[in-house]
């Protein structure tokens, strides 16, 4: 189970503190591993409500793009390593009338599988998360659950083309104010409410904080007088969520200045091992292992790739040979990564 929490981030706060934190308070949006083609989602927001909207326009080899993915993903093989010991998120769930009940967790059911872009291609993740909508669900219901991940998909590209904020509170709820305008003109207020209501409350929670902080003629025990009000103002649920999201940061920082201090890591364990239990510890260390293992090949990678394209081969050539470089040192779904890795450092 600690395996769990540290695979999603605490599962409850990857709506709030994980996506939305990154995408409020960055200068851009955190780039996917892989670019996410949304070709079978929709591409324009839709003028009615997702339950109800047209299904988005189907691949031109299959009518049904719900059964045709749902089809791939009962033959596929064993879920990628990073899903390896964990439950879906969320649930899916129909009426009696065998519509669709549309929740938060249809939304977290969605990202669990979206986080595996990069181990598998999107075409792959759609096929999973097809096969389970299918599995959990009357047809009726999995129909509308599929259509509303096509909005999902939708709202999230069109989101990531939004211009980012310079750092001011007043840019950040300028921002803020344009994601929220978009999101209502793809989702109706049942969905959006239950996709991005406690979503839309952190926003609003995060932005008078940071107002609050930029305050520079109050005194500091006047502000801080004014922070503590404003977190005890959210209601109990939110305090909760907030109070367990800034735990796992505060201790990452934490770990962050003892290494820079030459702190040991029994030490660094042991902080860990109080903080979230023995189990979570050793998952940690071992993904600080596997992330340093990884860092240490892609950089010779990254090294050997330079030499290739600063050779003066043909174009043609030297792609041929970068990508020989890429089948040599990384397994396939290390491959896709690299990919994505490369082009974004081309951007």
């Amino acid at each position: 189970m600690h395996a769990r929490i540290i695979k999603t981030g605490f599962v409850l706060l990857a709506l709030l503190a994980i996506v939305v934190g990154v995408q409020l308070y960055l200068t851009e949006p955190t780039p996917p591993r892989e670019t996410i083609s949304t070709t079978s989602a929709l591409s324009t927001p839709p003028s009615a409500s997702p339950v109800n909207a047209p299904a988005p326009v189907a691949p031109k080899h299959e009518e049904n793009p719900l059964a045709y993915y749902a089809a791939m993903g009962s033959s596929l093989g064993e879920r990628p390593e990073s899903l390896d010991g964990t439950a879906v998120d969320g649930e899916l769930k129909a009426d009696a009338n065998g519509q669709l009940i549309v929740s938060p967790g249809v939304r977290q059911v969605f990202d669990y599988f979206l986080t595996t872009i990069g181990e598998e291609d999107f075409e792959t993740v759609k096929a999973r998360l097809a096969h389970h909508i299918n599995r959990h669900l009357p047809p009726e219901a999995a129909q509308q659950a599929w259509r509303l991940f096509g909005q999902y998909m939708g709202a999230k590209e069109a989101i990531s083309n939004l211009p980012s904020h310079d750092g001011t509170s007043a840019s950040m709820r300028n921002v803020v104010a344009q994601r929220r305008a978009l999101r209502q003109s793809w989702f109706d207020a049942e969905a959006n409410d239950a996709f991005f209501g406690l979503e839309n409350a952190y926003d609003e929670f995060q932005l008078s904080r940071r107002e609050i902080m930029e305050s520079t003629n109050l005194p500091e025990a006047e502000q801080q007088a004014r922070l503590t009000s404003l977190t005890n103002a959210l209601p109990h649920t939110l305090q909760k969520m907030v109070t367990a999201t800034q735990a796992p940061v505060a201790v990452q920082h934490k770990v962050e200045q003892l290494r820079e201090q030459g702190t040991s890591e029994s030490e660094i364990r042991a902080l860990r091992e109080q903080q979230f239990g023995p189990e979570a510890a050793d998952r940690l260390a071992q993904l600080d292992q596997r992330k340093a293992q990884w860092e240490q090949q892609y950089t010779a990678y990254q090294q050997q790739r330079q030499t290739i394209i600063d050779s003066g081969m043909a174009t043609q050539d030297r792609e041929a040979e970068i990508q020989r470089l890429r089948e040599r040192l990384f397994d396939d779904s290390e491959i896709r990564r690299v990919e994505a890795l490369d082009r974004i450092g081309q951007n």
